[in-house]
């Protein structure tokens, strides 16, 4: 059996469907997960967002490096 640690982390199903859905928690955790790896960039980052938001998975306000962004919640 496998122990959570620093390559593996454990999450319910309740942590990404329905009402109970804790997508920043959830986006700590992979960036937390990245960075532990040395692999993650912040262009990564944005064009991710710039994805989700293209989708409609995702919206933002405020202009350039000062936005907010929320998951849409359906």
């Amino acid at each position: 059996m496998s122990q959570e640690g620093q390559l593996l982390d454990k999450k319910s199903l309740r942590a990404v469907l329905g009402k109970t859905a804790n997508w920043s928690e959830l986006a700590k955790d992979c960036i937390a997960f990245a960075n532990a790896l040395g692999e993650i960039h912040p262009k990564q980052v944005k064009r991710t967002l710039e994805e989700l938001t293209a989708k409609g998975d995702v919206r933002f306000e405020g202009d350039k490096r000062w936005r907010r962004y929320w998951v849409v919640q359906r």
